[in-house]
């Protein structure tokens, strides 16, 4: 399983890198297959770090020779204020390569993480079709094409926790009832902190000191403004149960994903 953090609401740069650290060392245990984060303004997501060695990370832009530090890819440097930082620890269940690291993006301003598992289960014409190895990407391509989430159990199968910036540069998280996630408000209101174990929150408080002890998030959707404010929350059905598929759809998915969600 993978890992996720999430931070809504402004985040100096000396946040954001202590944030990274923290998570990365909290992370890095037992996710070994990939690290990788990406900030955004509230106008443009404009820092992202990927990278294939969890254990070799040093800090974003640390200028570390990718000999040591293992292969990895960065952005431009931290703005001043962030507003919505994502990040991911991953647990390979496709190949282990820098493409796969999470996040993935799309031109025009998406972003994505995800843990779990997913897989395409409707009109195999119809599937996604990405650049990508894994099924995060491909969901990506799907949501980025005009694929809607609240009618994900119609074409998807599988379980997760999701988190999407948007062109619009909006915060998306829409989690299942098979995925965990923890959540606290930040100190003195500003803004909302999110960990798939309590653990992982309680060390990123540290940092970013939170209002309350974690609490269990129950399955739900979630939108936050481009400022990091919660803007609304609904319940959400999440991804489809596993049924059977047809042949042709089989096919398809074993040419790329080592999971394929079937009975």
């Amino acid at each position: 399983m993978c890992k996720l953090a999430i931070i809504t609401g402004p985040l100096t740069r000396q946040q954001v890198n202590a944030t990274l650290l923290t998570a990365n060392q909290s992370f890095a245990r037992t996710q070994r297959n990939g690290f990788g984060f990406i900030a955004s303004t509230g106008d443009s997501a404009t820092a992202y770090g990927r990278y294939l060695t969890p254990s070799g990370f040093c800090g974003y832009r640390s200028k570390v020779p990718m000999l040591w530090a293992g292969a990895h890819d960065e952005g431009t440097p931290l703005p001043p204020i962030t507003r919505a930082l994502l990040v991911h620890g991953r647990t390979a269940t496709s190949e282990v390569c820098l493409p796969n690291v999470h996040p993935f993006t799309r031109p025009g301003g998406w972003s994505l993480i995800h843990n779990g598992i997913v897989t395409w289960t409707g009109d195999p014409k119809d599937e996604p079709v990405s650049a990508g190895l894994c099924d995060s990407d491909q969901l990506l391509e799907w949501i980025s094409t005009g694929g809607d989430m609240h009618k994900a159990s119609e074409v998807w199968s599988g379980y997760g926790a999701v988190a999407l910036l948007s062109p619009d540069h909006k915060l998306r998280i829409w989690k299942d009832s098979n995925a965990t996630l923890y959540f606290a408000r930040r100190a003195q209101g500003q803004g909302w902190a999110f960990a798939t174990d309590d653990d992982d929150l309680i060390k990123i408080g540290r940092t970013v000191p939170l209002a309350n002890n974690p609490v269990k998030l129950p399955a739900c959707y979630a939108e936050f403004s481009s400022h990091g404010k919660l803007v609304g929350t609904q319940s959400w059905e999440g991804f489809g149960q596993r049924h059977t598929i047809t042949a042709a759809a089989v096919q398809s998915s074993l040419g790329r994903w080592t999971t394929v969600d079937a009975t």
